[in-house]
């Protein structure tokens, strides 16, 4: 029988105190496939799911009522277009023909056959779920969508609720374009739209760069899944690759290494370090959702202890991702991990020279991954509080782990400057 440890009033005090973001998670996606509103506390469809650590696909992990139990108060809330590869490799493409059949939205959720397609799907889900803000907010709730970091900061200072958007593959940009001006325009596009942080790569190619491995043996099988990374591996930025990841830079939105090839993500490096030679400072640079590589040796979506320096010279930051395949490289019974997110956040900080600068949390909740048993929704938050006291680490850099690295990353990456 599994003991969790419950926060103490220590713990509490200290979470209270906390400015506590999550950098990956995807409420978006459950709203677009079920039709759940964020500011619900029952989320059902077809029959009544009660929230539990094996419903992962039909529950809801982030709603604002489940956020405002677990002392949350800002998430990058992720836009996913599925990649039509993906589903056309994987049994999802017959999971399209269900979805239609029992009144599922999920068709709509894999990208367009035509250039604008996933550009424009993008935009329609961040209308989406700024429309359920608005709700939110006539139903008494306070949340806001932040447009920018000024707007962020003055919502958490008023004691709302704050979303921001962000966007986990460059392939909404659009593809094969016929100029290459075009992805720059969608890139403007989507910082009118407020856009904080875009994941480049996923899982599959895109016309900015190229994916490794983002998906356990466990989820591969049982999708059927089979596309071979070994030949994208030493595939670095594409041309038009290097003229987004600069613009990114100058625009002001977070570039998230998550996905890419070991030497995209070295491609990225230079860049951001060229930027001295035109006179300005490097951006913060993140993997938002991840282990590291000495826990998980055998996947190269895992930052190197090399990588995580460079993420700490840059003062980025790697949001510890709540699934043990990624923080420990198996999977198996029983699926606690809250032990795992707390050694990878310690290992993170060792690699680091003992600091806790570097560090923020990426659950990647609703994003149909698996969270570990102990801490599968948002609500449960104050337990990784708790695991962290246990562990002697000092109440200030809890607070940095839980959200104040991320406001700096905020603060210093999103926007002009």
């Amino acid at each position: 029988m599994r003991i969790i440890k419950e926060p103490s009033e220590e713990a509490i005090e200290i979470h209270s105190r906390a400015t506590v973001i999550d950098i990956h998670c995807h409420p978006s996606i459950k709203v677009k496939l079920f039709n759940y509103k964020i500011y619900d506390i029952d989320h059902h469809f077809v029959f009544k799911v009660d929230p539990s650590p094996t419903d992962e696909i039909f529950q809801m992990q982030y709603d604002l009522w489940q956020m405002d139990n677990g002392g949350v108060d800002g998430i990058w809330s992720s836009i996913y277009v599925v990649e039509r590869e993906f589903a056309d490799k994987s049994s999802l493409k017959a999971g399209v023909w269900l979805s239609k059949f029992i009144g599922l939205g999920f068709d709509e959720l894999i990208e367009r056959n035509t250039p604008a397609g996933p550009f424009v799907q993008a935009i329609e889900l961040m209308h989406k779920m700024e429309s359920q803000v608005i709700e939110a907010e006539k139903k008494g709730w306070g949340t806001i969508f932040a447009k920018n970091y000024t707007e962020f900061e003055d919502g958490l200072n008023k004691g709302k609720k704050c979303l921001v958007h962000a966007l986990e593959g460059a392939h909404m940009l659009g593809r094969h374009y016929d100029n290459l001006q075009t992805y720059l325009d969608r890139l403007q596009s989507f910082s009118s739209e407020g856009v904080c942080s875009i994941t480049l790569s996923h899982f599959a190619p895109n016309n900015i760069c190229f994916p490794v491995n983002g998906i356990s043996p466990k989820t591969k099988k049982g999708l059927g899944f089979n596309i071979d990374y070994t030949p994208f591996i030493k595939k670095g930025l594409t041309e038009v690759g290097k003229l987004v990841v600069d613009l990114m830079f100058d625009l002001g939105i977070i570039v998230d290494l998550n996905h890419i090839t070991p030497t995209g993500r070295q491609d990225i490096f230079k860049i951001n370090d060229d930027r001295k030679s035109r006179g300005l400072e490097r951006r913060p640079i993140v993997f938002s959702h991840s282990g590291i590589r000495d826990n998980c040796p055998n996947e190269m979506l895992t930052p190197t202890k090399e990588e995580i320096k460079k993420i700490q010279e840059c003062r980025g930051v790697i949001g510890v991702i709540f699934m043990n395949y990624w923080l420990v490289g198996k999977e198996g019974m029983p699926d606690d991990g809250i032990i795992n997110i707390v050694k990878t956040i310690k290992d993170i900080a060792k690699i680091c020279g003992g600091s806790y600068e570097n560090i923020a949390i990426g659950s990647d909740m609703d994003g149909f991954t698996q969270p570990v048993d102990d801490l599968y929704t948002s609500k449960h938050m104050p337990r990784l509080t708790q695991a962290l006291l246990d562990e002697k680490i000092t109440s200030e850099d809890i607070k940095k782990i839980l959200g104040g690295n991320t406001l700096r990353v905020m603060k210093e990456g999103w926007g002009k400057n």
